[in-house]
């Protein structure tokens, strides 16, 4: 065990809270499998970007405000990844999420061989409309 392989005196924070947050934060089945084919990218030797585009609004939360001045935000994270020749760049994939549908197929659209998305509304966990759709919003 990783604790017992440390001395008292040598036990930090830093060292400590990866331990602790891989003890108390296992995800499910439905997760781990979720995950795999994005994971299996990553491991067949491809570089992941990431992006989140939160417009506001979602759906599924009523009491959401729509945030100002995003409606452009598709097009500018298209301009910079065009920037950065995402496009030319063949051993690299591009995990899109968002609250926004129409904000998702926008980039999707201009990516389509390179994007990986888990299809889905994101949903608010903290203020579902149905609690039965808390399990899928935690997996989106």
């Amino acid at each position: 065990m990783f604790l017992l392989s440390i001395a008292l005196e040598k036990l930090t924070l830093h060292n400590l809270f990866p331990f602790i947050f891989e003890i108390l934060f296992k995800p499910t089945l439905e997760v781990v499998n979720a995950l795999k084919p994005i994971l299996q990218v990553i491991a067949n030797g491809y570089t992941l970007t990431c992006i989140h585009l939160r417009m506001g609004q979602n759906p599924s939360n009523p009491v959401d405000a729509r945030f100002e001045n995003r409606d452009l935000a598709p097009e500018d994270i298209i301009d910079f990844l065009n920037r950065t020749n995402l496009r030319k760049m063949q051993h690299t994939r591009l995990f899109v999420t968002s609250d926004s549908e129409q904000a998702l197929s926008k980039i999707v659209s201009q990516f389509p061989n390179q994007t990986i998305t888990i299809s889905g509304p994101i949903l608010h966990i903290d203020r579902p409309k149905n609690r039965n759709d808390t399990g899928r919003g935690v997996l989106k």
